[in-house]
């Protein structure tokens, strides 16, 4: 007997053999919208450097982006509601920002908002009295660091040095000893034995262990 014969299946079609070689792509899943984000969020965060607010600012302060540091500043200001620690943070933020973008007189008009509301802040305070000091301005940095000292803050060292450099320079002996003066009523550390530039033999700044200082021949 012959074998009846087997019909052969037929070959897949050559488009659905590639398909099946093809390696299979997962579906894209549907990711939910962020939510949009909370007062709070907006609040501090120690661990980034500051709130999301004050990094906005500084970010836009060295963009040289000044209008939107005010923009960020106002919605910091309005998520911080009364934590006064995050209020300083902001002030001192824009008043940065104000510094870097050119705008020295809009910066020292927030400087007496901030000293108005006890907001001051130190650094805020040393980056403003160097503006002044950049602009020959001996007298509004040392107006700058006696609002520290009546807002109990203490000036930084490097600050009070800078500001004898240029009293000396200007031969303002009276000057010199405001600064001396505002040292001490600040309770700040006493001025180094010698102070580098003031004058040479015609200017020396000297202090004792006991930081009582004498100037002598300034004129």
């Amino acid at each position: 007997l012959t074998p009846k014969s087997v019909p052969k299946a037929p070959k897949p079609a050559a488009a659905a053999v590639v398909a099946s070689q093809r390696p299979l792509r997962p579906r894209p899943q549907k990711v939910a919208a962020a939510a949009p984000a909370k007062s709070g969020e907006l609040k501090a965060d120690a661990a980034a450097g500051g709130s999301k607010a004050v990094l906005a600012i500084r970010a836009c302060a060295k963009a040289g982006d000044l209008e939107g540091a005010e923009a960020a500043f106002e919605e910091g200001k309005a998520a911080a509601e009364e934590d006064r620690h995050e209020l300083k943070a902001l002030h001192g933020a824009l008043l940065d920002a104000r510094l870097r973008c050119d705008e020295g007189p809009r910066a020292e008009a927030l400087w007496r908002e901030m000293t108005s509301s006890e907001l001051a802040d130190a650094a805020a305070g040393a980056a403003l009295a160097k503006w002044h000091l950049g602009a020959g301005r001996a007298d509004g940095a040392l107006a700058v660091v006696r609002d520290l000292t009546a807002a109990g803050l203490q000036a930084e060292a490097a600050l009070f040095n800078d500001l004898l450099q240029v009293k000396v320079s200007q031969k303002d002996r009276r000057g010199v000893w405001q600064v001396v003066e505002e040292l001490r009523r600040g309770g700040g550390p006493p001025p180094p034995r010698r102070a580098r530039g003031l004058g040479g033999e015609r200017g020396v700044l000297a202090a004792g262990a006991s930081g009582q200082s004498t100037i002598s021949q300034v004129s």
